[in-house]
């Protein structure tokens, strides 16, 4: 039988497959079973951080995108996704900023 942890994995490789074919909420199912059968993973957080963000909430992303730094803050991918996505959120306010004026 498989471990935990490759059971976890599993249900995480599934969630980014049904990310990567536009299948959302399977994608998020799938995540949220990784992380109870593993426990907490900044790198399914990292995942989930994805599927949020092409949700169209970045502002949840962020908070995944904190989570996995809080568990690994030395996890390169959800790094360099908290840095994109500052400069995107980044340039949205200064762009509704502009909007205004």
């Amino acid at each position: 039988w498989p471990t935990v942890q490759a059971l976890a994995c599993v249900w995480n490789n599934f969630g980014n497959l049904c990310r990567i074919e536009g299948r959302y909420d399977d994608a998020e199912k799938a995540y949220q079973r990784s992380l109870e059968v593993g426990g907490e993973n900044a790198i399914v957080y990292n995942n989930k951080a994805l599927l949020v963000y092409l949700q169209g909430n970045p502002e949840s992303a962020m908070e995944q995108l904190n989570k996995a730094a809080a568990l690994d803050p030395y996890l390169e991918c959800a790094t360099s996704n908290r840095l994109k996505l500052e400069l995107v959120m980044e340039h949205r306010m200064e762009t509704r900023r502009g909007a205004r004026r």
